[in-house]
């Protein structure tokens, strides 16, 4: 009976120390080459090299991006390229392409309403401003 036991304590200690090693492992590894937003280890992908923020563009142009190919929407007057979004959303890819080339303020503060994390994580994808 007590042979039992050692045998279970130490399987009992060697997975706990397994579940450690793995937890280390896949903390450090979210930690390079990408940004962490918090959300369960999702990582946000870089912006495009060439963004610019300040950039003005027209509905026009933001309509040719409606696809999972590029994927750029407005969001109170500002311009994001989702692309590298797409895949990661956690929401799903659906939530994402139905705003591809549209004007998608709605659609994004009807699910987030002004949540202050999902605007920082919008935030890294701004490229432009919306043309008056």
């Amino acid at each position: 009976m007590i042979m039992k036991f050692k045998i279970l304590l130490a399987c009992a200690i060697a997975i706990f120390l397994l579940a450690g090693a793995f937890y280390l492992y896949e903390t450090h590894r979210s930690e390079g080459g990408s940004r962490s937003n918090g959300m369960d280890g999702i990582s946000i992908p870089p912006p495009p090299s060439n963004a610019s923020t300040t950039a003005p563009y027209t509905m026009a142009q933001v309509t040719t991006h409606a696809g999972a190919q590029s994927c750029w929407t407005v969001i109170d007057g500002d311009v994001y390229d989702l692309t590298q979004w797409i895949p990661v959303h956690p929401g799903g890819q659906a939530a994402i392409l139905g705003i591809c080339g549209t004007d998608g303020s709605e659609a994004f503060h009807a699910e987030h309403d002004h949540a202050q994390e999902q605007e920082s994580i919008l935030a890294t994808f701004q490229i432009g401003v919306l043309a008056q």
